[in-house]
Protein backbone atom coordinates (compact mmCIF):
# COMPACT_ATOMS: atom_id res chain seq x y z
CA UNK A 1 0.00 0.00 0.00
CA UNK A 2 1.63 3.54 -1.27
CA UNK A 3 0.23 6.98 0.26
CA UNK A 4 -2.24 6.84 -2.54
CA UNK A 5 -4.49 5.04 -0.75
CA UNK A 6 -4.19 7.22 2.50
CA UNK A 7 -7.67 8.78 3.32
CA UNK A 8 -8.06 11.81 5.89
CA UNK A 9 -11.09 10.69 7.58
CA UNK A 10 -9.78 7.35 9.42
CA UNK A 11 -6.48 9.34 9.91
CA UNK A 12 -8.03 11.94 11.93
CA UNK A 13 -10.24 9.19 13.77
CA UNK A 14 -6.79 7.62 14.82
CA UNK A 15 -6.58 10.71 16.56
CA UNK A 16 -9.80 11.27 18.41
CA UNK A 17 -10.02 7.63 19.50
CA UNK A 18 -6.05 8.01 20.63
CA UNK A 19 -7.09 11.63 23.12
CA UNK A 20 -10.37 9.76 24.29
CA UNK A 21 -8.96 6.52 25.28
CA UNK A 22 -6.36 9.16 27.21
CA UNK A 23 -8.74 10.89 28.39
CA UNK A 24 -10.38 7.88 29.78
CA UNK A 25 -7.17 6.30 31.27
CA UNK A 26 -6.20 9.11 32.79
CA UNK A 27 -9.11 10.31 34.55
CA UNK A 28 -9.74 6.25 35.98
CA UNK A 29 -5.71 6.85 37.27
CA UNK A 30 -6.47 9.74 38.98
CA UNK A 31 -9.55 8.40 40.88
CA UNK A 32 -7.48 5.37 41.54
CA UNK A 33 -4.56 7.56 42.91
CA UNK A 34 -6.71 9.60 45.24
CA UNK A 35 -8.86 6.53 46.91
CA UNK A 36 -5.75 4.65 47.31
CA UNK A 37 -4.02 7.69 49.11
CA UNK A 38 -1.55 8.21 46.77
CA UNK A 39 -2.14 11.66 46.05
CA UNK A 40 -4.51 14.08 47.51
CA UNK A 41 -6.48 16.85 45.85
CA UNK A 42 -3.20 19.38 46.25
CA UNK A 43 -1.47 17.08 44.14
CA UNK A 44 -3.76 16.33 41.84
CA UNK A 45 -3.23 18.59 39.25
CA UNK A 46 0.85 17.96 39.17
CA UNK A 47 -0.70 13.88 39.43
CA UNK A 48 -2.80 14.69 35.81
CA UNK A 49 -0.09 16.50 33.94
CA UNK A 50 2.53 13.86 34.77
CA UNK A 51 0.41 11.41 33.59
CA UNK A 52 -0.95 12.99 30.20
CA UNK A 53 1.40 13.58 28.42
CA UNK A 54 2.86 9.58 28.15
CA UNK A 55 -0.47 8.42 28.52
CA UNK A 56 -1.38 10.33 24.81
CA UNK A 57 1.40 8.89 23.38
CA UNK A 58 0.96 5.60 24.42
CA UNK A 59 -2.49 6.07 23.30
CA UNK A 60 -1.26 7.84 19.59
CA UNK A 61 1.59 4.61 19.12
CA UNK A 62 -0.80 1.75 19.74
CA UNK A 63 -3.42 3.04 17.79
CA UNK A 64 -1.37 4.02 14.73
CA UNK A 65 0.58 1.54 14.46
CA UNK A 66 -2.40 -1.31 14.47
CA UNK A 67 -3.66 1.37 11.39
CA UNK A 68 -0.19 0.91 10.35
CA UNK A 69 0.12 -3.00 10.41
CA UNK A 70 -3.13 -3.34 9.19
CA UNK A 71 -2.55 -1.34 5.68
CA UNK A 72 1.16 -2.80 5.67
CA UNK A 73 2.60 1.09 5.68
CA UNK A 74 6.02 0.38 6.81
CA UNK A 75 7.77 0.25 3.74
CA UNK A 76 6.44 3.21 3.12
CA UNK A 77 6.69 4.95 5.55
CA UNK A 78 10.94 4.47 5.10
CA UNK A 79 11.65 2.61 9.02
CA UNK A 80 14.82 1.56 7.84
CA UNK A 81 17.92 2.64 9.35
CA UNK A 82 20.91 3.85 7.60
CA UNK A 83 23.82 5.92 8.24
CA UNK A 84 22.97 8.80 5.61
CA UNK A 85 19.13 9.14 7.47
CA UNK A 86 20.65 9.07 11.14
CA UNK A 87 23.44 11.67 10.07
CA UNK A 88 20.34 13.49 8.31
CA UNK A 89 18.45 13.66 11.27
CA UNK A 90 21.09 14.63 13.55
CA UNK A 91 21.80 17.92 11.35
CA UNK A 92 17.78 18.77 11.10
CA UNK A 93 17.78 18.44 14.85
CA UNK A 94 20.12 20.84 15.27
CA UNK A 95 18.04 23.23 13.00
CA UNK A 96 14.84 22.64 14.25
CA UNK A 97 16.35 23.25 17.91
CA UNK A 98 17.61 26.47 16.45
CA UNK A 99 14.14 27.23 14.56
CA UNK A 100 12.40 26.59 18.33
CA UNK A 101 14.89 28.67 20.36
CA UNK A 102 14.39 31.86 17.66
CA UNK A 103 10.82 31.33 17.84
CA UNK A 104 10.31 31.10 21.42
CA UNK A 105 12.54 34.00 22.33
CA UNK A 106 11.10 36.22 20.14
CA UNK A 107 7.34 35.39 21.23
CA UNK A 108 8.42 35.78 24.89
CA UNK A 109 9.79 39.32 24.06
CA UNK A 110 6.53 40.24 21.82
CA UNK A 111 3.83 38.93 24.29
CA UNK A 112 5.86 38.52 27.26
CA UNK A 113 6.76 35.96 29.57
CA UNK A 114 3.02 35.93 31.40
CA UNK A 115 1.15 35.51 28.06
CA UNK A 116 3.96 32.35 26.74
CA UNK A 117 3.53 30.58 30.04
CA UNK A 118 5.65 28.47 31.66
CA UNK A 119 4.49 24.70 31.51
CA UNK A 120 7.87 23.00 31.08
CA UNK A 121 9.05 24.82 33.65
CA UNK A 122 6.14 23.60 35.71
CA UNK A 123 7.30 20.12 34.56
CA UNK A 124 10.55 20.12 35.09
CA UNK A 125 10.24 21.46 38.58
CA UNK A 126 8.88 18.77 40.28
CA UNK A 127 10.71 14.88 40.28
CA UNK A 128 8.03 12.66 38.99
CA UNK A 129 7.06 14.91 36.11
CA UNK A 130 10.58 15.56 35.25
CA UNK A 131 11.86 12.01 34.55
CA UNK A 132 8.07 11.55 32.82
CA UNK A 133 8.84 14.67 30.69
CA UNK A 134 12.23 13.21 29.70
CA UNK A 135 11.54 9.72 28.88
CA UNK A 136 8.46 11.08 27.09
CA UNK A 137 10.13 13.98 25.17
CA UNK A 138 13.19 11.87 24.46
CA UNK A 139 12.10 8.49 23.53
CA UNK A 140 8.39 8.10 23.24
CA UNK A 141 6.98 11.57 21.60
CA UNK A 142 9.31 11.69 18.80
CA UNK A 143 8.61 7.71 17.52
CA UNK A 144 4.73 7.93 18.88
CA UNK A 145 3.84 11.72 17.10
CA UNK A 146 6.51 10.99 13.61
CA UNK A 147 4.42 7.80 13.00
CA UNK A 148 1.23 9.84 13.26
CA UNK A 149 1.69 13.09 11.96
CA UNK A 150 3.95 12.96 9.39
CA UNK A 151 3.42 9.58 8.21
CA UNK A 152 -0.60 9.02 8.19
CA UNK A 153 -1.48 12.89 8.24
CA UNK A 154 0.54 14.43 6.23
CA UNK A 155 0.78 11.68 4.20
CA UNK A 156 -3.12 11.88 3.57
CA UNK A 157 -3.66 15.03 3.92
CA UNK A 158 -1.22 16.33 1.09
CA UNK A 159 -3.36 13.96 -1.58
CA UNK A 160 -6.22 16.30 -0.74
CA UNK A 161 -3.91 19.62 -0.53
CA UNK A 162 -0.67 19.03 -1.91
CA UNK A 163 2.57 18.67 -0.05
CA UNK A 164 2.09 22.97 0.84
CA UNK A 165 -0.91 22.54 2.21
CA UNK A 166 -0.26 19.25 4.20
CA UNK A 167 2.42 20.27 5.72
CA UNK A 168 0.51 23.32 6.87
CA UNK A 169 -2.40 21.84 8.11
CA UNK A 170 -0.66 18.79 9.70
CA UNK A 171 1.59 20.83 11.40
CA UNK A 172 -1.40 23.25 12.51
CA UNK A 173 -2.72 19.84 14.19
CA UNK A 174 0.03 18.97 15.43
CA UNK A 175 1.00 22.31 17.43
CA UNK A 176 -2.71 22.50 18.90
CA UNK A 177 -2.47 18.98 19.93
CA UNK A 178 0.21 19.73 22.33
CA UNK A 179 -2.55 21.95 24.20
CA UNK A 180 0.10 24.85 25.08
CA UNK A 181 -0.99 28.04 23.36
CA UNK A 182 2.25 29.95 23.83
CA UNK A 183 4.18 27.55 21.46
CA UNK A 184 1.83 27.01 18.94
CA UNK A 185 3.70 29.06 16.32
CA UNK A 186 6.90 27.15 17.71
CA UNK A 187 5.54 23.98 16.90
CA UNK A 188 3.96 25.20 13.52
CA UNK A 189 6.76 26.12 12.32
CA UNK A 190 8.39 22.57 13.71
CA UNK A 191 5.81 20.49 12.01
CA UNK A 192 6.00 21.91 8.44
CA UNK A 193 9.64 21.55 8.85
CA UNK A 194 9.38 17.80 9.90
CA UNK A 195 7.03 16.89 7.17
CA UNK A 196 9.61 18.71 4.91
CA UNK A 197 11.96 16.16 6.41
CA UNK A 198 9.68 13.42 5.68
CA UNK A 199 9.35 14.27 1.77
CA UNK A 200 12.72 15.19 1.08
CA UNK A 201 14.05 11.94 2.33
CA UNK A 202 10.55 9.39 1.87
CA UNK A 203 11.67 8.11 5.27
CA UNK A 204 10.54 9.17 9.07
CA UNK A 205 13.89 7.62 10.39
CA UNK A 206 15.73 11.65 9.60
CA UNK A 207 12.06 13.18 10.84
CA UNK A 208 12.13 10.92 14.30
CA UNK A 209 16.02 11.65 15.12
CA UNK A 210 15.28 15.35 14.46
CA UNK A 211 12.61 15.70 16.55
CA UNK A 212 14.17 13.87 19.12
CA UNK A 213 17.13 15.76 19.36
CA UNK A 214 15.43 19.14 19.59
CA UNK A 215 13.21 17.71 22.05
CA UNK A 216 17.03 16.37 23.72
CA UNK A 217 18.44 19.42 23.81
CA UNK A 218 15.30 21.27 24.83
CA UNK A 219 15.58 19.20 28.05
CA UNK A 220 18.81 20.00 28.26
CA UNK A 221 18.63 23.35 28.28
CA UNK A 222 15.58 23.49 30.65
CA UNK A 223 18.01 21.40 33.28
CA UNK A 224 20.99 23.09 33.01
CA UNK A 225 18.81 26.60 33.66
CA UNK A 226 16.95 24.97 36.43
CA UNK A 227 20.06 23.79 38.06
Amino acid sequence: MGDEELRVVPVVIILVISFVLSVIVIAVAAIMLILQGVVDFSDLFQAIIALAVPIFDVSLLVVTLVYVVKKELFKFMGLTLNGKFIAAGLLWGLALFTINLVISYSMSQVLGEEFTGRIYEYLISYRLTRYVLIVTAILLAPIAEELYFRGLLYASLKIKIGVLGGAIVSAAIFAAAHGIPAAFIALLAIGATLAYIFEKYKSLVPAIMAHAVNNTLGIAILLILKH
